[in-house]
């Protein structure tokens, strides 16, 4: 009889479907560990950035947000200031103030101010400045102090309101209105005042808490600006009164302290939206990638590029637009690479500097040129007759580069048939015309006709 042996069967780690799954298993157990250990490390490297943020006493969340906001803002007159937006707000809404008023609605403005010429809504603009009267001596009684205002914020990431920065372009348009009426009835007092408290208005809304407060900050410093020009029209002013507008033209704060102020203001908003997980924005927005965001290491490159774009404007305006291109060049290089977890934020959320520079550049630019312009008005005063060159404003005090663009070209300038200063087109920033333009060119960003 045949004896019958027992089948054998293999041990379990012989077979080869062991290995089809043991070897898997073990790579993503290496590549968890690395990635786990990895991102270990760059949780410790973010919690050292954001120990280096609050240590400099800078944003980093809402907390500090509003602690930053509070240290350099004022009290002073921050009751005032609400009362003064709410009824700024309510004074230029209405069916007549859109139809009726130039710079508050749509009703046309004069080329230029010329009192010998017919001003059809004259009547009714002076008539709605008497009724607005005791709201715009209100904003003249709290404009001499030239402080940022503190009012009621709730810091709230990226969806922070800032409503009352943005009303403050209410303001701006009311006293625009009134400096406007006032050179066109030749008070050149009153439309010193309304220059005054436009000039009071900028430091009073310069908040420099993120991009678009610095922008509505830039806005103001505008029409500001503008109104300076347009009087320069009129042989309204005084030497004192000259020398006046002269001050209010002085530099700002140091280029590299405010940008630096400004991004910092700006990473706040942002990084306190993802320490959140997005929970504040809809979910169709930052909220949809709140996992992705709450990743360290990609928190960790969003501080990177940040820190980053500290630095643009560290060696002043001559090399702002170099710097603020090859940053932005560096990071399209990030964005054109290949998909990355580490870079999404860098991706979505990094905003457009370059542009943030251009506006600033060509804040700085107007400044120049409408501070030349009253050095031309200024140097007739004196001289008794207008400067053959710009050159000789030096006679008056300006430096070299007072006449010129942060690029180093000079401004525009004729005195041949009328006296005419004019600045680059806004198709090109580095070319400036050598004839004065034509009434009809629309291209140029500005010209002054100075009498």
């Amino acid at each position: 009889m045949t004896q019958i042996r027992p089948l054998t069967r293999k041990s379990f780690w012989k077979r080869k479907s062991f290995l089809f799954i043991a070897i898997p298993l073990s790579i993503a157990m290496m590549v968890f560990v690395y990635y786990a250990a990895a991102q270990y490390q760059a949780s410790r490297r973010v919690a050292a950035e954001v120990q280096r943020i609050r240590a400099a006493n800078l944003p980093i969340d809402a907390e500090t947000q509003n602690q930053w906001f509070t240290a350099n803002t004022s009290r002073e007159h921050s009751d005032a200031w609400a009362e003064i937006l709410m009824l700024g707000n309510v004074s230029a809404s209405g069916p007549e103030v859109m139809e009726k008023l130039p710079y508050l609605g749509n009703a046309a403005l004069p080329p230029s101010i010329d009192p010998d010429q017919p001003w059809p809504d004259e009547p009714v603009v002076a008539q709605w400045l008497e009724m607005t009267k005791p709201l715009i001596n209100k904003i003249h009684s709290v404009t001499r102090s030239k402080q940022p205002t503190w009012q009621p914020l709730a810091f709230e990431g990226v969806v922070t309101l800032l409503e009352p920065v943005q009303h403050s372009r209410n303001i701006g348009r009311i006293l625009q209105l009134e400096i406007e009426h006032a050179l066109y009835v030749g008070d050149g007092d009153r439309a010193m005042r309304g220059l005054q408290s436009l000039d009071g208005l900028a430091y009073a809304f310069d908040w420099n808490v993120c991009l678009v407060t610095d922008l509505v900050g830039i806005a103001l410093r505008g029409i500001h600006f503008k109104m300076i020009q347009r009087s320069l029209s009129l042989d309204i002013w005084t030497d004192v009164q000259l020398a006046e507008l002269s001050s209010q033209l002085a530099p700002r704060v140091d280029l590299a302290k405010r940008w630096r102020a400004t991004i910092a203001g700006e990473r706040g908003f942002m990084f306190d939206e993802i320490a959140n997980q997005g929970a504040r924005v809809n979910e169709s927005d930052l909220g949809s990638f709140s996992l992705i965001f709450s990743i360290p290491s990609v928190q960790e490159s969003l501080l990177a590029a940040y820190s980053q774009m500290e630095t643009v404007a560290d060696q002043g305006f001559e090399k702002l637009e170099t710097n603020a291109q090859e940053l932005e060049s560096r990071l399209a290089d990030v964005r054109r690479s290949g998909f990355s977890i580490e870079n999404i934020g860098v991706r979505m959320l990094l905003p457009a500097v370059n542009a943030f520079a251009t506006a600033v550049i060509r804040s700085e630019d107007t400044r120049r040129f409408t501070l030349t312009a009253v050095g031309i008005k200024r140097y007739q005063k004196g001289q008794g007759k207008f400067p053959d060159r710009l050159e000789q404003l030096k006679n008056i005090g300006f430096g070299a580069t007072d006449w010129t663009t942060v690029g180093g070209k000079p401004f525009g300038y004729s005195n041949s048939e009328s006296v005419q200063l004019w600045s680059y087109s806004f198709r090109d920033m580095n070319v400036i015309e050598q004839a004065p333009p034509k009434s009809d060119d629309d291209n140029m960003q500005q010209v002054v006709t100075i009498r």
